[in-house]
C-alpha cells in the first residue's frame, strides 16, 4: 500500500469492477453470433411457411434455443455484467451494435409485411441473419480489443 491506504482501495476497487468487463478471454464462443443470426432470421422466415402450425412450432422453437444459448453463454462466464457499469467505450459498441440490429430489424419486418412479394420474410430473414450473425461478431472482436486496450491501460495485463 502506498501513503494513502484509502486512495489505493478505491483505485483497486476500479479495477476489480473494470476486470468484470475487461479480464481475461472473450466468454462469447466465435460461433454464438452466427447462429443466433440463423435463428433470429429463421424466426422471421417462419412467416413464410403456409403451415401456420409448423410455422409457429418452428418459431417457438428458434426463439427458446436463442434463450437458451443466451443463458449457456452467461452461466459459463458466471458473470452479468451491466450497460450502466460498463465503460462507455464498451457499452457505446454494444448500443451501437444492439441498435443497428433494431432498427435493420424493424425495417425489414415493415417491408416484409407490406410486400406483396412471394417470400418477403424470407428475404428479410436472411438480412436479419446477416445483421445478426455477421454484426454481432464483428462487435464482439472490436469489444474484445478495445477490452485488452482498457485492461492494458489500467494494468491488469502485463
Amino acid at each position: 500500500m502506498g501513503d494513502h491506504p484509502a486512495q489505493d482501495t478505491l483505485t483497486q476497487a476500479e479495477r476489480e469492477h473494470l476486470a468484470t468487463y475487461v479480464a481475461g478471454p472473450s466468454t462469447t464462443p466465435g460461433w454464438f453470433y452466427p447462429v443466433v443470426g440463423l435463428l433470429a432470421g429463421g424466426t422471421v422466415a417462419s412467416n413464410d411457411v403456409e403451415n401456420r402450425p409448423v410455422a409457429v412450432i418452428g418459431a417457438l422453437v428458434a426463439v427458446f434455443a436463442i434463450g437458451a444459448l443466451i443463458g449457456t453463454i452467461v452461466g459459463r462466464s458466471r458473470v452479468v455484467p451491466r450497460m450502466g457499469g460498463m465503460p462507455a467505450r464498451l457499452r457505446n459498441i454494444v448500443m451501437a451494435f444492439w441498435l443497428v440490429a433494431a432498427v435493420v430489424l424493424g425495417v425489414s419486418l415493415t417491408w416484409a409485411f407490406g410486400a406483396e412479394r412471394r417470400l418477403a420474410f424470407t428475404i428479410a430473414g436472411i438480412v436479419i441473419a446477416v445483421t445478426i450473425g455477421g454484426g454481432g461478431w464483428v462487435a464482439d472482436r472490436i469489444y474484445a480489443r478495445r477490452a485488452r486496450v482498457l485492461a492494458t491501460e489500467a494494468g491488469l495485463h502485463p
